[in-house]
């Protein structure tokens, strides 16, 4: 992409979400474009592991605020609606189907 441009990446999370670093690496290492995770609460209600999730991915806590906050200093974001219910997905859950249930925006 070009610098100015920026980029809301929206996906559907793999099992166990080991999609999410792999993602970043790949990108950033092909194209040089590094998008901001918005992650689940959850991870940043733990002590310890939302330091370890904010610096290994960069992720932030996924809230309407850090959203805004994030899009007005023109970063690129990426974001998975379906959370951690489709990070762990059942074994009879269909293949790649949206989990996102009730959800609609931010958690």
């Amino acid at each position: 992409p070009e610098p100015r441009e920026k980029i809301l990446f929206v996906g559907n999370h793999a099992i166990w979400g080991v999609d999410v670093p792999l993602f970043l690496h790949c990108l950033y290492r092909q194209d040089k474009v590094f998008p901001r995770p918005l992650g689940s609460h959850a991870w940043f209600a733990a002590p310890i592991v939302n330091e370890i999730v904010e610096a290994i991915v960069g992720a932030v806590d996924g809230t309407e605020h850090n959203c805004d906050l994030l899009m007005r200093e023109g970063h690129n974001l990426l974001v998975y609606p379906g959370g951690e219910r489709e990070a762990w997905k059942k074994i009879s859950d269909r293949k790649y189907a949206l989990i996102w249930g009730e959800n609609l925006g931010f958690c």
